[in-house]
């Protein structure tokens, strides 16, 4: 039994050249945790404990009861202990389906599992967020800002998911603000068993963040390199931190030199060994960076030594194993699929899907897209298959509904649950039937159909640089002339208006409100077209624009209630206009709250004016510089 014991665990590790330094959750701070849980909970600590032996090859957990108590008996590894532990609170009950959310068991639902023996077998050996902070959001405040009660709810909310990763982006704020900051989030993220990271680029200009290196600099090797040093070596040296997660080129569409970038990917990596830590590359799917020697500049790391990991990336609801996915110029990911599966053998690979997009694509217009439900469950189920090593999920926000995709999302990692699209909505109650015909047709027309470009909007960077929209859409300027096009495009939307799934039976108050707006965004969505048909015929337009601001009016009435109730970062900036250290001078949910767009949509058509300049809110220098 001692051979075998030790035979399972070499096995467990054998790919230990692709592994974190290993960290374990202490005890007394999963001791705090739940005592906090129990007393939001309404329970006593007598009526729910925990004991802990080691193991070094499962992660076990058992229910023992006595007259008055259950107590929770896990076996398991150091490094998963403390996933393991929320484990059991998952399967007796408790579910942390947002940072400040807690669903809790009665007492009586707790001596059901007595007696009973559960093996937490997680999808992935590294799973967990991405917090994508060069977009403002509540953990820009949080992480970035000095709003300190925000960060420790998302690193507990991860934590109580049984996620053992997360990193966020880091802004331009100086060294030093940044390490003062994230100094005491990051420490309560590994005494809970979390590894945690940051993200910035070598030489990355866009949306403020911070570089390793300057414009200057990236020219030469030796300035370069040591300005990288630098900086890396400080940030290991003050913070609690397992990896970097590091952006090539000097901005999603623009490389650097390639010789150059291998040689900071080598040197970095051998940086990050010597501080404990290790490298990931972002790997983008923009379509535009091609060499005759190396080829496709995001796929640089397969270049690069072994011990460089990768991070593959996908945007919005698309995956890897969709068919079409028309977006940044691509037709599918068949060959960021071909390079994950190639790279997972040779380097640390985590895949690096985009579940939330700020950008006018869903939560800036506001748009609930359940495809990421699907997309993501499909992938995971995959890639977890495969023996992908690990899953970080890229997210841009809680609010406005997408705290239930991120909670699937980590409920996904759970195998217990089978890669289960509507597990999330299961575990909250909702009826399935009713969220299957809701699903269905979210799939038949947003995304097959591609509708989503019609009832998202375009952002300035796609009516300044048409050759790289971040969807594959007309403009409303470019559907001047195309009459049968229009046409279509509005026997589409009357379409998807007719067979819109009934959602008055959908529970939660917040989604069904999302799930409402969306259609009136449907509407909206048509009757700009109707307009726009009128006005290029030279008839009267107004009618249509009239209905359209009609639509406008409703959808504003739910997101009043929306920010009067659901609004759960008052003391963020999410729903308002407010200076922070982003490139954008407002939270996430304010052009969602104000439907800035469906109005500027409304006056482009009105006034004949489609300049990306005409109502704009967005400062592209800023962005760009």
């Amino acid at each position: 039994m001692k051979y075998l014991l030790i035979l399972l665990s070499l096995h467990c590790y054998a790919s230990t050249n692709f592994n974190l330094r290993p960290i374990s959750a202490k005890e007394q701070a999963i001791e705090q945790e739940h005592a906090t849980i129990l007393a939001k909970a309404k329970l006593s600590r007598r009526q729910l404990t925990f004991t802990r032996l080691s193991s070094q090859v499962k992660n076990l957990i058992s229910f023992q009861c006595k007259e008055t108590k259950v107590n929770m008996h896990i076996v398991a590894t150091d490094e998963e202990w403390g996933a393991t532990y929320y484990y059991g609170l998952q399967i007796l009950g408790f579910y942390f389906p947002h940072p400040r959310m807690q669903i809790s068991p009665r007492y009586e639902d707790l001596r059901k599992h007595c007696d009973k023996s559960y093996e937490f077998k997680p999808a992935f050996k590294y799973r967990g967020l991405h917090l994508h902070t060069l977009h403002p959001s509540e953990w820009v405040s949080g992480f970035l800002m000095g709003k300190e009660d925000i960060a420790i709810d998302t690193v507990k909310w991860i934590a109580r998911n049984s996620q053992n990763i997360f990193d966020l982006s880091l802004l331009d704020i100086g060294q030093r603000n940044i390490i003062k900051n994230l100094d005491l989030p990051f420490r309560l993220a590994r005494n809970l068993g979390v590894h945690a990271g940051i993200t910035m680029g070598y030489a990355f200009h866009q949306q403020n963040s911070f570089k390793l290196t300057n414009l200057f600099n990236q020219n030469f090797d030796s300035l370069s390199l040591a300005s990288i040093e630098k900086k890396m070596k400080t940030f290991m040296k003050f913070l609690p931190m397992s990896f970097f997660n590091i952006e090539l080129g000097t901005s999603e569409f623009t490389a650097v030199s390639y010789e150059r970038t291998i040689k900071w990917m080598n040197e970095s990596a051998k940086i990050a060994a010597k501080g404990g830590s290790r490298v990931f590359i972002k790997v983008h799917v923009s379509s535009n960076q091609k060499d005759e020697k190396y080829g496709n500049f995001n796929f640089l790391p397969q270049y690069a030594d072994k011990s460089v990991g990768v991070l593959p990336h996908t945007v919005h609801y698309f995956g890897l194993y969709d068919e079409k996915t028309p977006t940044y110029g691509n037709k599918s990911f068949k060959d960021m699929l071909d390079f994950t599966l190639k790279m997972k053998d040779e380097r640390p690979t985590w895949y690096y899907p985009e579940t939330s997009y700020w950008i006018n694509l869903d939560i800036g217009v506001p748009l609930f897209l359940t495809d990421y439900f699907k997309t993501r469950a499909l992938d995971m189920q995959n890639l977890s298959k495969a023996g992908v090593h690990g899953h970080l999920n890229f997210t841009t926000g809680n609010e406005l509904g997408y705290w239930l995709v991120d909670w699937t999302i980590m409920l996904l990692n759970n195998t217990d649950y089978n890669f289960d699209p509507m597990i999330g909505l299961k575990l909250l109650g909702e009826d399935l039937a009713v969220w299957k015909d809701i699903l269905d047709f979210q799939t038949k027309y947003i995304k097959d159909q591609n509708a989503l470009a019609l009832i998202s909007f375009s952002n300035l960077g796609d009516e300044l640089f048409p050759q790289h929209k971040i969807l594959d859409r007309y403009l409303l300027r470019e559907l001047k002339g195309k009459d049968e096009i229009l046409i279509e495009q509005i026997q589409l939307l009357e379409e998807m208006m007719s067979n819109y799934p009934k959602t008055n039976l959908v529970k939660n108050e917040e989604i069904r409100m999302l799930l409402k707006i969306m259609f009136y965004r449907i509407s909206h969505a048509r009757n700009i077209r109707m307009a726009l048909l009128y006005r290029l015929k030279k008839k009267v337009s107004y009618p249509a624009l009239v209905q359209a601001a009609n639509d406008r009016k409703l959808a504003k009435e739910l997101m009043n209630k929306i920010h009067q109730n659901y609004n759960r970062y008052p003391e963020s900036f999410v729903f308002r206009y407010q200076a922070n250290p982003t490139a954008y001078q407002f939270g996430y949910g304010a052009l969602a709250y104000t439907l800035h767009y469906w109005l500027r949509n409304e006056y482009m058509v009105r006034d004949d004016n489609f300049s990306p300049f005409y109502l704009n809110v967005i400062d592209m220098f800023d962005i760009a510089l």
